[in-house]
This record gives structure tokens, sequence and C-alpha cells, in this order.
């Protein structure tokens, strides 16, 4: 039962992390089509 817990909190974080490149990537996409605008 532990591994599997252990396993969860591992995916979990993983997802974090993606979750959290994702935002970046998108702000800086964002950021990048605002300096394109101007």
């Amino acid at each position: 039962a532990v591994e599997v817990l252990m396993l969860l909190e591992g995916s979990y974080y993983c997802l974090k992390e993606v979750n959290a490149v994702r935002l970046e990537l998108m702000l800086f996409r964002d950021a990048a089509d605002a300096a394109h605008m101007k």
C-alpha cells in the first residue's frame, strides 16, 4: 500500500511540475505575441 501511495505522490508531483512548465510556456508565448504586436 505504501508503494502505491508513493507512486501517486510522485505522479501528482510530476503533474504539478508539468502544469507549471505549461503555464510558463503559455505566459512566454503571450509575451512574445505582445512583443510582436508592438
